[in-house]
């Protein structure tokens, strides 16, 4: 690698003067993509190059379609729900950025499911999106995962603190507002997955 290349990957993980020094520097593991791109073959070891191939190629058959799914995923659905159960898998997060209406919502929902038992020992999941979504995503949890307790967390202060002390609730449902004012209450909860979900981008003609 040359200078400017190891300048550039260091300012990419914000290597301090003494780790420069000392020769050795930490970074994030999600950094890797950036480093793998920076870096020649030659200078990657044995054991980045192993991560990298683990990282990249999903085992299809470590992933299966929860049998309590009450739909029938298409193949590019399917492909969507391992690739994030692998990503979960390896500690980092991911996005779907299908076009609208190509079942992102579903996606998500079939990865919860598959965790079922993982959320009973770890935590409940959130889901945050936009007010007016809140109930949509509360229906499609009740459609599609009926074993799945999907908790609305809305109404005023004192509601939604009840709904976060709901027993046995799988994942819990609120909007981007409501979170940022209960964003305190949230701090000391532990959540196995937290998803997002954006509303329609409306595009002026």
């Amino acid at each position: 690698m040359d200078l400017s290349r190891i300048d550039e990957a260091a300012s990419l993980i914000n290597a301090s003067r003494a780790q420069l020094d000392a020769g050795r520097a930490t970074a994030p593991t999600f950094d890797a993509f950036a480093l793998d791109a920076l870096a020649d073959d030659g200078a990657k070891d044995a054991s980045f190059v192993a991560w990298d191939g683990c990282l990249q190629d999903v085992d299809e058959d470590a992933y299966r379609v929860p049998d309590g799914l009450a739909a029938t995923l298409r193949p590019y659905q399917e492909a969507g729900f391992r690739w994030m159960s692998h990503l979960m898998d390896l500690g980092f997060g991911g996005i779907l950025a299908d076009e609208m209406g190509l079942g992102k919502t579903l996606q998500l929902i079939c990865l919860l499911l598959a965790r079922h038992d993982e959320a009973r020992a770890t935590g409940p999941s959130l889901v945050v999106c936009p007010a007016s979504l809140v109930y949509n995503w509360a229906a499609e949890f009740e459609r599609f995962a009926p074993d799945l307790r999907a908790a609305v967390v809305a109404g005023d202060a004192d509601v939604r603190a009840e709904a976060r002390r709901s027993a046995d609730v799988d994942v819990f449902i609120t909007s981007y507002d409501l979170l940022k004012r209960d964003i305190e209450d949230y701090a000391g909860m532990r959540f196995l997955v937290r998803g997002t979900r954006r509303g329609p981008v409306r595009q002026e003609p």
